[in-house]
Order: structure tokens, then C-alpha cells, then sequence
């Protein structure tokens, strides 16, 4: 059964079933549709999951 990945209020699945790569190109696409321009600036943020180290290395 194909699962739903994103949701309206984020990508929903657990760290351990995301590749890292997987996560890189996610972060790589938010950055280039954010970023037009060389003073463009990306603010990343996490909660105190024990996840979220893993995903910031990933996606940083």
C-alpha cells in the first residue's frame, strides 16, 4: 500500500524510514525555491525529538 508522504503540516513518516538521501533532496529543493537571489537566507529550526540532530545533519 502507497502511503501518504507530506502533509498539510509536514513530511510524516518516521526518521528511520527516510533515506538520508532522501532528506538531502528535500532540503536541496526547499533551499532553490527559496533562495533567488546570493542574500537570500534559510532559517532551520528543530524540536528536542531524538530525531532531530539526524534530520538537521541531513538536511544542512
Amino acid at each position: 500500500m502507497l502511503m501518504k508522504l507530506f502533509s498539510t503540516s509536514g513530511i510524516r513518516r518516521k526518521v528511520a524510514d527516510l533515506p538520508p538521501e532522501f532528506v538531502v533532496k528535500v532540503g536541496l529543493a526547499i533551499s532553490e525555491s527559496l533562495c533567488n537571489d546570493k542574500n537570500s537566507k534559510v532559517l532551520l529550526g528543530r524540536d528536542a525529538r531524538l530525531s532531530g540532530p539526524q534530520l538537521e545533519h541531513a538536511i544542512s
